[in-house]
């Protein structure tokens, strides 16, 4: 099993979305947000990030109360160029769809860190191509086909009309509710693709956007730029400790260790995170977070061996940290989660 689906890296705005959508289908926010283990608070949260498995856990939930198992499509089409903050404001002002694209694929790690764009032309087509920086199989098509819907719906708003797509590969089996597929994107869909990508005429990259606005369009840049260096910034130390401490087969590293194996001295280690606006005990904390999730829902291993792996004194300890963390034990945790 992939630890991935278990770290922060699926954008809040899609778990809010679908709580949104449920409640007009009868189900309260608590009850859907139980389903996918997440606080009671969380609508009231700000932006943040939930787990990959914590998605699927809302989007399985999701499609078997409403019987729509197009969960993905529905989702995109309910998101608008001000959900995405700074960077939708910066496509959506932009002066053509090609600078629009641009934007995407400089800053889209702002939105989501699971994806990457690249914009490629092939004679009279141009290719919006999807890269998975990670393994999303477990969530690939309701995330896909929200993604899609985006952009597609971004760009069209840029060209000021319906953009007309030629070619949809996505790198997925064909699913049984192929049809709203072909509803939506009204093209030639093809699936089981080495890349998901979406193809459509180069002339629409430079149509002039009439409702472009070159001072929303710096004022969003220059929002998105600071934001992008301080993400490089802050998680680039970040993902360096992470990568050190997000070990299943190592012992969990103390301060000191982690600063050896970053070569640089514990005084350097702790001022660099004070620079980053975290500690290595908030790092600790999300990484223990993660880990215990996996190694309950992944392994076979006792409360006891995981607490140990995870650097805790006693399995009472960790026990009460984890009840803070979601309300329930560890065990009662694993065994809601292996039926």
């Amino acid at each position: 099993m992939d630890i991935n689906n278990h770290r922060k890296s699926v954008h809040s705005l899609y778990i809010k979305i679908l709580c949104i959508d449920l409640e007009s289908h009868g189900i309260d926010y608590e009850e859907s947000l139980k389903a996918a283990h997440l606080p009671k608070d969380f609508m009231a949260l700000g932006e943040g990030f939930v787990s990959i498995f914590q998605f699927q856990q809302m989007a399985d939930f999701a499609r078997t109360r409403t019987g729509k198992k197009w969960l993905g499509l529905e989702i995109g089409q309910k998101i608008s160029t001000s959900h995405h903050g700074p960077l939708g404001y910066m496509m959506a002002s932009s002066i053509d769809p090609e600078t629009a694209i641009n934007a995407l694929v400089k800053y889209i790690s702002l939105r989501s860190p699971l994806l990457g764009v690249k914009l490629e032309r092939n004679n009279n087509q141009a290719c919006l191509r999807i890269q998975e920086n990670v393994n999303i199989n477990a969530i690939r098509d309701v995330f896909l086909e929200s993604f899609f819907c985006v952009i597609i719906n971004i760009i069209g708003i840029v060209y000021g009309k319906k953009l007309n797509i030629s070619r949809l590969d996505l790198n997925y089996p064909k699913p049984d509710y192929h049809q709203h597929y072909q509803d939506f994107f009204q093209c030639p869909i093809y699936h089981n693709k080495p890349f998901s990508a979406v193809y459509f005429d180069v002339s629409v990259l430079k149509h002039k956007n009439l409702l472009s606005d070159s001072m929303a369009y710096r004022l969003a840049e220059v929002e998105c730029e600071k934001l992008y260096l301080s993400l490089l910034s802050n998680d680039g130390l970040k993902s360096k400790i992470e990568n050190i401490v997000l070990n299943p087969n190592a012992p969990f590293p103390t301060l000191e260790q982690t600063a050896h194996s970053l070569d640089i001295s514990k005084s350097t280690f702790i001022r660099r995170l004070h620079k980053a606006n975290t500690t290595y005990k908030e790092i600790v904390n999300s990484v223990r977070q993660e880990l215990s999730d996996y190694y309950l829902i992944e392994t076979k291993l006792s409360v006891e061996n995981i607490a140990d792996k995870l650097g805790y004194e006693d399995t009472s300890n960790f026990s009460r940290v984890f009840k803070r963390w979601h309300n329930t034990t560890p065990t009662q945790y694993r065994v809601s989660h292996r039926k």
